[in-house]
C-alpha cells in the first residue's frame, strides 16, 4: 500500500467513511500468486496437513508462511496457486 494510499485511507477512517471490512481487506490484500509444497506420508493430503508457501503480493513483496493444505485450497480464486506435493520417504 503506498503512503498515499494509506494517507488516503486514514482521511477516510477518521471521517466515518469506511466500513471494518474494507478497512481490513486493504491492510490484508489477498495475494497475486501462491506456491507452496507439501511433503505427505501417505496417499493424500489431509486439511490439517502443513504446506510451506511462498504468497506473492501485486505490489511485488513476497511472504514466505505455513499454512495448512485447507487454508491453501481456500485462498480467492484470483490468487494462481502451485502446489507441489512431494512423498514422505524417509530420507
Amino acid at each position: 500500500m503506498k503512503r498515499s494510499d494509506k494517507v488516503a485511507l486514514l482521511t477516510k477512517i477518521v471521517q466515518g467513511n469506511v466500513d471494518p471490512a474494507t478497512i481490513k481487506r486493504l491492510m490484508n490484500p489477498a495475494p497475486k500468486e501462491a506456491s507452496g509444497v507439501l511433503i505427505i506420508p501417505g496417499d493424500g493430503p489431509a486439511p490439517d496437513d502443513t504446506v510451506r508457501a511462498t504468497l506473492t503480493f501485486s505490489n511485488g513483496n513476497t511472504k514466505q508462511q505455513a499454512l495448512t493444505y485447507q487454508q491453501f485450497e481456500q485462498l480467492p480464486e484470483s490468487t494462481n496457486k502451485i502446489l507441489f506435493v512431494l512423498p514422505d520417504n524417509h530420507r
